[in-house]
């Protein structure tokens, strides 16, 4: 059977596992968004397209189109190069944040993210020291991030009290109640108050459950409570067992813990139940491998020593054929197929390593192990970070072949240009330009004269001065004929005067409506001399700086198909290098588990052969009181 010394490894095992609980950390960006370059690089940020996000957004701070987003554009470069892995070039460009800026809000945003960095890659009191920097002012936005990180470390500093501290009496928005109450309790029964730890972990267990991670995270509140429970109080030990799902990730080891709790009252076949159950599933997992040895002992107990023996034969056997499966994946992974296979079975719909998914599960001998390898932190985080190397490879082999595309369409543009330099040359000869300014300059003279002299009839239009000049030689001619004394030319020549005195008493009248008219006409024409000034200026410049242009886009892109020549040789070292690496930490997992399988199979033999001498002292028994 299993020691209670065993059960406390276990234990402990699971409360540290408990802690590392997951947490949101992501950039939400500024409430106002002033740039639409800046918007189009959130949106892909929220998207996870991060690759698409990084390289735009350092592509409009070159061309300065997001200038009046600092410091947030660095700010969520940063955190988008830490999504990525790049912990050195974000926690380079975070210190420099902070060198920088005196705003309180931005400095904690970076002691937040170099905090942040700092845990990720293992660095606890570098961690610490950045989190406790974070004082004054924080942005709503990443506020309870900072609680639950500040917690986080405490607890893996094994300063349970400062955990306590930082999440206790905190209202915590309902995503993260859950998260607060199950650390809460973690912190509790590290600190040696056992009691309100389980009760902290009951409370987690009764929150409204809204996704998967949500309800992995009861399963584990109600695991550990069940553990922390197994010595002091099994029954109710077992009441919480009950609530973990069977089919959870959680629920190999609620099982064996289940049949401990009937272990410890002495009520081993009901002990049975549960371990028998585990008897059915994959023996890839601590818990059923355990199972195995525990069936054995629950059945010796109960003095069934003939089953006792053929359970421990069972398990050796089971055993045996475990380790040689070990051996068989250890080989097939340092052939490399394991590392094919990942990468042929993901989806790749995602660009961002840390979000692949396996679409169905290898057909190689190793897959029976994939869930306990990819639970593993580094193997995940080098699966990731072989699947970001890969992107970048495909991505720059499509860069590569559009350079190609790019040249094409330089030379068509060039040939474009060379069909309508004639036509702008000849537009430029024929231009009008020059005779517009001169009219445009006359009239404005003339409108001058007209508003200084301030004689109505220099405004008249065609029609009227037409008019007046009839009138004017009418009465001329009726000057003459009124010489010549002829009967009736005074009435004639009070019509006329009559005539002449409305029409110009009407010029008169429109004479400051049409000043303006004028003047508005004129400025209008103006602005339209200007603006053709302008088109024949610019064309005149693009004709003679275009073919600048196109040299230098020459350059441009014949230097950027070296740097990708360059680059893909470099990351095929690094895909190489990763591969190796994923294939050493698989190989070392596995063969840490055929160390556990050999430290099994030798408590097997011995308990077998103490097995077989109960059974034969029972059988000795047996025959002497036959006789």
């Amino acid at each position: 059977m299993i020691s209670n010394i065993k059960k406390m490894l276990l234990l402990t095992l699971i409360v540290n596992l408990s802690v590392g609980i997951a947490y949101s950390a992501g950039i939400k960006g500024p409430n106002t968004i002033q740039n639409l370059h800046y918007g189009e690089v959130l949106f892909n940020y929220f998207q996870r397209d991060y690759f698409t996000s990084i390289t735009h957004l350092m592509a409009f701070q070159q061309l300065n189109r997001v200038a009046n987003h600092k410091p947030d554009d660095e700010l969520l470069l940063g955190g988008i190069q830490l999504a990525y892995g790049m912990h050195n070039e974000a926690g380079k460009r975070f210190a420099r944040i902070l060198e920088e800026n005196e705003d309180d809000a931005i400095k904690n945003r970076a002691y937040y993210y170099l905090a942040k960095i700092s845990y990720q890659r293992g660095y606890l009191n570098v961690a610490e020291n950045y989190i406790n920097k974070v004082k004054g002012a924080v942005h709503e936005d990443i506020f309870s991030d900072v609680k639950m990180l500040k917690s986080q470390i405490y607890l893996d500093t094994g300063d349970a009290g400062k955990a306590i501290s930082s999440l206790d009496n905190w209202r915590a928005p309902k995503d993260y109640r859950s998260y607060v109450l199950h650390n809460l309790g973690i912190a509790h029964i590290r600190n040696g108050n056992l009691e309100e730890g389980v009760t902290q972990l009951k409370k987690a267990s009764r929150q409204k459950i809204r996704n998967d991670s949500l309800l992995n995270l009861r399963d584990k509140s109600n695991l550990v409570a069940g553990l922390t429970l197994l010595d002091n109080d099994p029954k109710l030990a077992r009441d919480y067992l009950e609530n973990v799902s069977l089919n959870g990730i959680y629920s190999d080891i609620s099982l064996l813990t289940m049949g401990w709790t009937y272990s410890e009252q002495g009520e081993y076949e009901k002990a049975l139940t549960p371990w028998l159950e585990l008897k059915n599933r994959r023996l890839t997992t601590t818990p059923v491998q355990e199972g195995l040895l525990a069936i054995a002992y629950g059945y010796s107990q109960l003095g069934l020593n003939g089953r006792a023996v053929k359970s421990y034969e069972d398990a050796l056997t089971a055993y045996q054929l475990e380790d040689a499966n070990l051996s068989e994946s250890i080989e097939s992974i340092k052939q490399g197929k394991l590392i094919d296979a990942l990468i042929s079975k993901a989806d790749d719909s995602s660009s961002f390593g840390w979000f692949w998914n396996l679409k169905s599960i290898p057909s190689i001998p190793e897959s029976r192990y994939l869930s306990e390898l990819m639970a593993n932190h580094q193997f995940h985080e080098s699966v990731k970070n072989f699947r970001d190397i890969i992107f970048l490879q495909q991505n720059l082999r499509a860069w590569l072949e559009n350079i190609g595309v790019y040249n094409t369409m330089l030379q068509a543009r060039k040939e474009r240009y060379d069909a309508n330099t004639p036509m702008a040359d000849k537009a430029i000869k024929q231009s009008q330009l020059d005779r517009f300014k001169l009219r445009y300059q006359q009239y404005t003279d003339e409108l001058k004269i007209a508003e200084e002299s301030g004689d109505p009839i220099l405004l008249a239009n065609d029609d009227e001065a037409t008019q007046l000049n009839r009138i004017q030689r009418l009465q001329k001619k009726l000057q003459i004929l009124k010489a010549n004394n002829y009967e009736g030319v005074d009435k004639l020549a009070a019509r006329v005067d009559m005539l002449s005195g409305i029409l110009v008493w009407k010029i008169h009248t429109d004479y400051a409506a049409r000043l303006w008219s004028l003047k508005s006409e004129l400025n209008k024409l103006s602005d339209a001399i200007e603006g053709l000034s302008k088109t024949e200026a610019s064309v005149k410049n693009v004709r003679q700086v275009a073919h600048v242009g196109f040299d230098g886009f020459d350059y441009r892109i014949a230097e950027l198909k070296k740097r990708i020549e360059n680059l893909l040789p470099r990351l095929q070292i690094a895909h190489e290098k990763q591969g190796k690496l994923l294939e050493q930490l698989a190989v070392r997992e596995l063969e840490e588990q055929k160390n556990i399988m050999k430290t099994y199979r030798a408590q097997a033999r011995l308990a077998l052969s103490q097995a077989y001498d109960r059974a034969t002292v029972q059988v000795s028994s047996e025959e002497e009181v036959v006789e």
